[in-house]
Order: structure tokens, then C-alpha cells, then sequence
């Protein structure tokens, strides 16, 4: 009996620390519709690793990356850069069209297309007419900085008018090939410390009007999302 005692109690133990270990490393996220990413259908259960870019250690009150960025036209889970951290935001998921110092092409109020460089941190970004209010955005809500936006210029606490700025944080551009999607068309960019890990594979998938027991898409089991991005 006390063999059999702490045979149970070391499984016990075991499956904690996998657990443990499962909660730090990974989390899992359903898919409800099929706005977000067409490679994901609504009903899919996509596994996203929390390591996927690096090691994640809490600094002040949030927590960072010490390493690593994502690759262009990778998958990544983010939370909603326009809700303020700490809340229990929504979590969604985009592709990676831009890394800090590529350039992407933005359309202006004229309907001309503009090359801009995503923000690096401690690069300079030429303050622009048709970029000005995208940076007084990002430097008010993301760099916690008093931004006054008049038209051409960006007028800072001490109301001087800025030819350039600097960001303190890397921004990422997400965007999804569904007009529909939450992106950064919306929000615009997404600061690194946002990104909450890689999207791995689709553990299972359900269609979600069907009855408990049935509606299973059996084909798109443990799917990598990799093979399913690759193949449209």
C-alpha cells in the first residue's frame, strides 16, 4: 500500500511539473472566426509557443523579450496593441510583413503610396505630412509621451516641432491577407512587447455549429500552421 501510495503521489508530482512546465512554455488559442488569418478556419485549436522567440523575463511591469525577433511572413499571436497592459485584452493572431527597419508602402489621404521604415528602436524616423499622425499614435500610446499632431508636424511636451523621432521599443507591421482582419491597417504598429509568441500547429479542429461529439475535422489534427501557410 505505501509503495502504491507513493507511486501516486510521484505521477501526481510529475504531471504538476508538466503542467508547470506546459502553462510557462505554451497556450493555446480558438480560432472564433475566419476573419483573422486564412489559413485558420473558425473551430481550429492552434497551439502558440510562448518561447517561440526567445526567453521571456519580467521587466517593470510587463514582460519582455531578451531575444529574438519574428520572421518575416511568420504567424505570431498578439495582444490588442490599443488596449492599455495589465487588462484582460483580446488575443489575435497576423502575419509578420515588416521587422524594425524594413520599409512598407502606406497609402495617404491622396491615395499615393509612401515608403516607411518601421521604427527602430533608438533610429531616428523622419517626421513626414502623411506619416505624422500614424508616429504622434504610436509615441502617445506606446512610448507614453504628450504628442500634440497638427497636420505636417508633431509638436512633443516642450512644444517644439520635430523633424525626426525616436522610439524606445522595436515595432513590428502584422497584416493578414483578409480585408476584415485586425491588423496593423487598423491599429497601426505593434510594438514588439505585444507579441505573445509563434503559432505552432493546429492541435484539433471542430466545426463550432456541430453537436458535441461530432463536427471533428480530422485532417487538420496536430497540422503544422507552417504547411498550411506554405500551400496557399
Amino acid at each position: 500500500m505505501k509503495r502504491f501510495l507513493k507511486f501516486f503521489l510521484s505521477l501526481l508530482a510529475a504531471l504538476l511539473v508538466a503542467g508547470l512546465v506546459w502553462s510557462m512554455a505554451f497556450f493555446q488559442i480558438t480560432v472564433t472566426n475566419g476573419s483573422q488569418e486564412p489559413p485558420l478556419i473558425e473551430g481550429d485549436r492552434v497551439v502558440v509557443s510562448r518561447l517561440g522567440y526567445g526567453i521571456r523575463l519580467p521587466f517593470g511591469k510587463e514582460w519582455s523579450f531578451v531575444r529574438g525577433l519574428p520572421e518575416l511572413e511568420q504567424m505570431l499571436a498578439f495582444h490588442d496593441p490599443l488596449m492599455q497592459k495589465g487588462s484582460s485584452a483580446s488575443i489575435y493572431v497576423g502575419t509578420c510583413q515588416a521587422l524594425p527597419g524594413d520599409t512598407v508602402l502606406l497609402s495617404s489621404a491622396d491615395g499615393e503610396r509612401h515608403p516607411f521604415v518601421v521604427p527602430h528602436k533608438g533610429e531616428p524616423v523622419a517626421v513626414l505630412p502623411w506619416n505624422a499622425l500614424l508616429l504622434a499614435h504610436a509615441l502617445h500610446l506606446h512610448e507614453g509621451h504628450n504628442v500634440c499632431w497638427q497636420c505636417d508636424s508633431l509638436l512633443l511636451v516642450d512644444g517644439q516641432r520635430c523633424k525626426e523621432v525616436t522610439f524606445s521599443s522595436d515595432y513590428l507591421w502584422v497584416r493578414s491577407a483578409s480585408p476584415e482582419a485586425y491588423d496593423s491597417r487598423k491599429f497601426g504598429l505593434l510594438p514588439v512587447s505585444c507579441v505573445m509568441g509563434r503559432l505552432l500547429f493546429v492541435s484539433w479542429s471542430k466545426e463550432s455549429a456541430s453537436p458535441l461529439f461530432s463536427g471533428f475535422r480530422t485532417d487538420r489534427f496536430f497540422l503544422p500552421v507552417s504547411s498550411i501557410s506554405s500551400s496557399l
